[in-house]
């Protein structure tokens, strides 16, 4: 598969990548507490993260919050899958 290909293919899921998305209009006021936690797992694991659990608990709220605090840090929109 191309660069291009997987791209494309992973675009959908990483509203960040593009500027004219405004994709944290949905996310609440206040910070989930697992994002600080998570914060610290990127920064000190070398390999990849699974967030697991039930369905509706706020997996999705934390993983944008984490993004948006990492874009906030000035780490590039592109290097966060």
């Amino acid at each position: 598969m191309k660069r291009e290909q997987l791209l494309e293919l992973l675009a959908p899921y990483n509203p960040w990548w593009k500027i004219t998305t405004d994709w944290r209009s949905n996310l609440p006021d206040y910070r989930r507490p697992i994002v600080d936690e998570l914060l610290a797992d990127i920064r000190d694991l070398p390999q990849v993260i699974s967030i697991t659990g039930p369905r509706r608990v706020g997996k999705t709220t934390a993983v944008r919050q984490a993004v948006g605090l990492l874009l906030d840090r000035g780490i590039a929109s592109e290097s966060i899958l």
